[in-house]
């Protein structure tokens, strides 16, 4: 996600818009970051209103998906009309004199944060505090925040050079993170929608460590009879 939004001025560079040439959206570097964070904004609105109403796996499924296909279009559409071309004193690889190319690459990019806001952007952090008793929950999760931030940094220091070196190879590497994480989500990620911390904890307790496809809703439920009673055996 962060490539978009931290680099979005490299994006559109190397899309063509460069100079007097480029238009308003992406000749202001200002406003065309503006543009991808209202954008971010609007779009998680609607997510964080019906997250409990389309559930977690759909959301992080179809998300991941969607992220990686607009990668693959944006580093599709960079190999197919770029070469690598002098912007000021940069060499960068540049789609130069391909106004489709250039307009279809910004509006993938666009395309691309407004997938992340409707599914991975609020259920990356609701997801977590949702997996792990409260032994272990506060840890779990100051853990998965901090890992997150740990690569966003690494991130921050990856990109430029990718860019720089590999170009639009490096879009189809970061498609291909949000492609396996599909995955890894579809066999291993149970829905959590509506389920107690406790029920969620059975659910590993049953197993299930590769097949979250197959819990069904009524996995782990428990009724007030049956916490009475686990009570009373305990």
């Amino acid at each position: 996600m962060n490539v978009m939004m931290y680099y979005i001025i490299y994006v559109f560079r190397g899309a063509g818009l460069t100079g007097t040439r480029g238009n308003l959206i992406a000749d202001v570097g200002v406003l065309c970051h503006a543009v991808q964070y209202v954008l971010n904004v609007a779009f998680t609105v609607p997510a964080i209103i019906y997250i409990d109403k389309w559930g977690r796996r759909p959301m992080l499924i179809i998300g991941t998906l969607l992220m990686g296909f607009w990668l693959c279009l944006v580093g599709g559409l960079q190999a197919r009309f770029g070469a690598w071309g002098q912007v000021g004193s940069d060499t960068i690889w540049l789609v130069a004199n391909h106004d489709a190319a250039t307009k279809a690459i910004i509006v993938c990019s666009y395309f691309f944060v407004c997938s992340f806001a409707i599914t991975m952007g609020p259920v990356s952090w609701t997801y977590p505090a949702e997996l792990y008793s409260l032994k272990v929950r506060g840890k779990a999760v100051s853990l998965a925040t901090a890992t997150n931030w740990a690569f966003n940094t690494a991130l921050a220091f990856a990109v430029p050079p990718g860019l720089a070196t590999i170009a639009w190879k490096t879009y189809f590497i970061f498609a291909t993170f949000n492609f396996a994480a599909c995955i890894h989500i579809f066999f291993m990620y149970p829905e959590t929608v509506g389920r107690t911390l406790e029920e969620v904890e059975e659910i590993f307790q049953q197993g299930h460590a590769f097949t979250a496809w197959k819990i069904g809703r009524d996995v782990g439920k428990k009724t007030v009879e049956d916490v009475i009673a686990k009570d009373k055996i305990e």
